[in-house]
């Protein structure tokens, strides 16, 4: 390669003189520039060439109606590992992508006047590993098509979202890359002329404007070929080759000097992101002391759970928050003995019980008959020590934009069950969905459509190597013919005699029930117990480590894209879900985790009183709630609005209470987002933080711990199981420590009563003045 080509290439002013300097150099490109001509034609031709998908089964972008050659340019060049085994470790895992403006023309011609909007609906965040077509959309294809189809673009939707003056740049920015491209004709001209400001747009009618839209791509598809992706290619080029030299005054600059972010997409579309190739085409050397990198070490952990038989072992000892030893290992050790009180409530749970729904949390407050918000089952249906372990391992958070602070989360039992992952979940649901099926009033499905709606989670539990026989639907459906005959379910019946020998009958109720529950439980429990004997603690390891291991590798990655480590808040950012899963929120105990060096040592904050439901429905009293439930909605409409409106402000105090812990003091309105909030007549924001602050300084944060200055009747936390009296569905292990019990389906002891509903709850004074009238 000639020694001076870069030179020469920065020297010329238009696309045809660099073209015509670049002469037989330019030959490396052929397949790139066949790769867009071909996607463009396709689009062109009224045929959308970039499929975009959401199914888990597919890949979320893939080339359609292009040739074989042009796929396999777009497998090859824009895998992603390839690129990175060539040093460009900078390319990002993921991206937003938009590649409406790809699919645009063909949009056009199959409904032109909702091509804007099917082009708007081309975007989402797009996982590049593993989808090159993805990469090449991000690269080459999408910036191709931006600039291509602007006019278009400006005229959509969003057109009035510019303010005049960046209105006029893009317009004048239209006309130069238009005559860099030689888009000069007649016709695109007058199609692009009828679409500019000043020209009468906006007074002209949905069916001149659409006609409008149409001309322009007619215009095109008559003028854009292979000469039109070349002149292009040359007009993206040179930003890449003028920072270059602007860096090589001196001496040949590195490759970390010239990729800036912006730059780094025309390197992995024209040179497979290969810096050494650029440095060939230019006639350059490689700068002193340049290195490389092709490859990763595999990533080391210094972190280890511990084995099933050998509670409290650990690898090496990691410290994370207020915790001694291995985060990791404390918390499978938690998960397994919550996994144990799962598996022996479901298998005692027997029709005229409560359902389980609430055993797991999905981080709602659900309203109570008597109450705001009910207690979560969970409280009633673990023993205590259980519970006290879950809030002390998953009660801290952390909040990317504040490294430096571990917060309280506002449910700690749902990130108890987003750690342990699908299986955890998988297994509950079903067993809920199996009562209901039985037990009503509604369930998700019927057993004929188990497998069906679950298979979504099974699918991911085989791909985790945890898979779920199917032997289990088969027996479930199976089961059907063993049930009793479906039952109408009613709540209340009144008779009343209308007339001498009539008499009206009113029964209020809804749903069915059929005998049978326990046939359902039976097969289930087998199951989810052959399924834990074989992989329960293969899921557990892979639950932390898998997700640890990835950290570990992205911030490899980042290392060697940026040769430094990212700042704080960017490994924040990536460690945030397995800071909150496995090291209580601690940032610190993950960095000694994958073997760094923590910058910072966080701080625990802990505001946020530990029982929710009593936390907010004492703000919900202070604020001068009188709660009305849903049964009683149409009684009083008003009163019901306002209970509504009154309930919805005391659920955002938790996230008050979060943003005090975070920014040392209570949050502004603003920064809650209620800035324009319209508050129930008699609120405003001030009485709000003032009754948020109420409420939160008269409850506990720490299970079983009383608050300093509670008033004298304040709401009970549920009561501890003393050490002799084990809770129910557990028994007394050495130290009198609770153990759960796994009793047989087959002889499971009776299980205890229905417990009744809470006759309501004790209100301050502040509650019951507020609450007059």
């Amino acid at each position: 390669m000639s020694g001076d080509l870069g030179r020469r290439l920065v020297a010329t002013t238009t696309p045809e003189e660099w073209l015509a300097v670049e002469a037989d150099a330019g030959a490396r490109f052929a397949a790139v520039e066949s790769l867009v001509a071909a996607v463009m034609k396709a689009s062109f031709a009224g045929k959308p060439p970039v499929q975009v998908s959401d199914l888990e089964s597919a890949p979320p972008i893939a080339l359609k109606h292009v040739p074989a050659a042009a796929r396999t340019t777009a497998r090859e060049v824009f895998d992603l590992e390839a690129q990175r085994a060539k040093g460009a470790w900078w390319l990002p895992e993921s991206v937003v992508l938009k590649p409406g403006a790809v699919n645009l023309p063909a949009y056009v011609g199959i409904e032109p006047r909702w091509a804007m909007n099917a082009a708007a609906a081309d975007a989402g965040r797009v996982e590049l590993p593993g989808c090159p077509d993805a990469l090449a959309c991000w690269a080459l294809l999408a910036p191709f098509a931006d600039i291509l189809l602007a006019p278009l673009m400006l005229r959509g939707p969003d057109s009035g979202a510019l303010a005049p003056a960046a209105r006029d740049a893009a317009w004048a920015a239209v006309e130069t890359s238009y005559a860099a491209l030689g888009l000069t004709g007649d016709a695109v001209a007058a199609a692009v002329t009828a679409m500019r400001p000043g020209h009468g747009w906006s007074r002209l009618t949905t069916a001149e404007q659409t006609a409008a839209r149409v001309a322009l791509v007619e215009a095109l598809r008559g003028t854009v070929g292979p000469d039109t992706v070349r002149r292009w290619r040359a007009v993206a080029m040179r930003p890449l080759l003028d920072k270059y030299y602007a860096k090589a005054k001196k001496a040949a600059p590195s490759s970390r000097a010239v990729l800036t972010k912006a730059l780094q997409p025309t390197l992995a579309a024209f040179f497979a992101g290969d810096w050494l190739a650029l440095l060939d085409y230019l006639g350059e050397q490689p700068a002193a002391g340049e290195e490389i990198t092709t490859a990763l070490p595999e990533p080391q952990l210094y972190v280890q759970s511990p084995a099933p038989d050998q509670p409290g072992a650990a690898g090496a000892e990691i410290h994370g928050g207020e915790e001694a030893g291995s985060p990791a290992a404390r918390r499978v050790e938690a998960l397994r003995a919550f996994w144990a009180a799962l598996d022996a409530t479901h298998a005692q749970q027997r029709p005229g019980m409560r359902p389980l729904t609430g055993l797991l949390d999905d981080g709602v407050l659900m309203p109570g008959d008597r109450e705001p918000f009910r207690p979560p089952a969970y409280e009633r249906l673990l023993p205590a020590s259980l519970l006290a372990d879950v809030e002390t391992l998953w009660s801290g958070q952390l909040q990317p934009r504040y490294p430096d602070r571990i917060v309280s989360a506002r449910s700690p039992h749902e990130q108890m069950a987003d750690a342990f992952g699908t299986a955890l979940r998988f297994w509950h649901e079903l067993a809920v969905t199996a009562w209901h099926i039985c037990e009503g009033p509604h369930a998700r499905t019927d057993l004929a459509g188990l497998a069906r709606h679950y298979a979504e989670e099974v699918a991911a539990l085989a791909v985790m190597g945890t898979p779920v026989p199917t032997a289990l639907f088969t027996e479930l459906q199976a089961a059907e013919r063993r049930l009793g005959r479906p039952q109408e379910i009613v709540r209340d019946r009144h008779t009343r005699d209308i007339a001498p020998g009539f008499t009206l009958e009113v029964s209020i109720g809804g749903g069915t029930r059929r005998d049978g529950y326990e046939i359902l439980r039976d097969i289930i429990v087998t199951h989810r117990r052959a399924w834990a004997e074989q992989h329960l603690e293969s899921a557990l390891r892979r639950a932390w480590e898998e997700p640890l291991r990835e950290v570990a590798r992205q911030l490899q990655v980042a290392i060697a894209g940026r040769g430094k480590p990212p700042t704080v808040k960017q490994f924040a950012k990536l460690a945030e879900p397995v800071a909150n899963a496995w090291f209580g929120g601690g940032l610190a105990a993950v960095y000694i985790a994958v073997g760094h060096t923590p910058p910072i040592e966080p701080t625990r904050v802990r505001l946020l009183p530990y029982d929710r439901a009593a936390f907010c429905n004492r703000v919900f009293d202070v604020l001068g709630g009188r709660y009305v439930p849903d049964s009683q909605a149409a009684g009083n409409n008003d009163a019901y609005q306002r209970s509504c409106a009154v309930r919805r402000a005391a659920h955002v105090a938790i996230g008050f209470v979060q943003q005090e812990e975070l920014l040392d003091r209570p949050p502004a309105a603003q920064e809650l987002g209620l800035g324009d909030h319209r508050w129930p007549e008699g609120l405003t924001f001030e009485r709000y933080a003032a009754a948020v602050t109420e409420a939160r300084t008269a409850l506990p944060t720490v299970r079983g711990i009383a608050p300093t200055n509670a008033p004298p009747t304040p709401a009970a936390a549920p009561a501890a199981v003393p050490a002799d009296r084990p809770a129910a569905g557990h028994t007394a292990g050495q130290g009198g420590q609770s153990q759960p019990v796994l009793p047989s389906p087959a002889a499971a002891a009776d299980p205890p009563p229905p417990e009744a509903e809470d006759s309501g709850r004790r209100r301050g004074f502040l509650g019951r003045l507020f609450s007059r009238g």
